[in-house]
């Protein structure tokens, strides 16, 4: 059942055609985040969501905190709308390999980033152009905004529990 909700999503949780062209207002008009995130279209993490699994396969589920989970990768923009999500890995993946994956795998669809623009993701991604990770001294703003993006998964992750739990 999960890889037919992950096929479902790949057509239905996308970028709207052209929404990375304008600066939303919320952020043109909010200074905490103007200019410094003119050219951002959004954040991309990690979150960890309980799991049933069979006690045969448990062990790549097992994370750190000993309880079988899905590492799901997600994407969303500065309205707080999922653009991208990858399900179904195991709690043990890294986000770094679940993010090299959804680059690569053009069935996917990840929605890449124009030229110019970028993704803000945690130290757990891989530095590269189009995906701007945390600056290693004392930024602030990104972690104002970081941690604005996480409260906002963690309340989603109630929406997709129940789904994932089904479909497992």
């Amino acid at each position: 059942m999960l890889h037919i909700f992950a096929r479902m999503g790949i057509d239905t949780i996308k970028p709207i055609e052209g929404q990375f062209k304008e600066v939303p207002n919320h952020i043109r008009h909010d200074t905490r985040y103007w200019p410094h995130f003119k050219d951002c279209i959004g954040a991309i993490d990690g979150t960890h969501i309980k799991a049933c699994i069979s006690p045969s396969s448990q062990i790549p589920y097992i994370g750190r905190k000993g309880e079988p989970t899905q590492n799901i990768m997600a994407a969303c923009d500065f309205n707080m709308c999922f653009i991208f999500a990858f399900p179904g890995w195991e709690g043990t993946a890294h986000d770094s390999r679940i993010f090299l994956q959804a680059l690569r795998k053009q069935e996917l669809k990840f929605p890449h980033p124009p030229p110019g623009k970028y993704y803000l993701v945690d130290s757990g991604y891989p530095q590269m152009a189009g995906f701007l990770g945390p600056y290693r001294g004392n930024d602030i703003i990104y972690l104002i905004f970081v941690e604005v993006i996480i409260k906002y998964l963690e309340k989603k992750k109630s929406l997709i529990m129940p789904i994932l739990r089904y479909a497992l």
